[in-house]
């Protein structure tokens, strides 16, 4: 996940977790930009919040979280994985 985040957070008092994000990604762009001598958005996309309404919400929610970024790896090393079966060709030959 190099260009996202996930947090799931529970606010206890009305407040403007907007604002929050908002320096969150405000303040890891400014760190980031400046490590690596860049300029720009660093995140793809804006902040968006959605209302857990349900426990089983929640609890699909917290699945998608913690593995999303398992199966990022999973794709990037399945993309990478080569064979000891792509050295050899097993199709058979037949002479005329």
């Amino acid at each position: 996940m190099d260009n996202h985040f996930h947090i799931m957070a529970k606010q206890s008092f009305q407040g403007n977790l907007s604002k929050f994000t908002w320096a969150i990604q405000k303040s890891y762009s400014q760190y980031y930009n400046h490590k690596y001598n860049k300029k720009g958005k660093v995140f793809e996309y804006s902040y968006k919040a959605i209302e857990i309404s349900s426990l089983s919400y929640y609890q699909n929610l917290k699945k998608y979280i913690l593995l999303n970024p398992i199966d990022r790896i999973l794709e990037i090393e399945a993309k990478n994985m080569t064979s000891s079966f792509d050295h050899f060709n097993f199709a058979p030959h037949f002479d005329g």
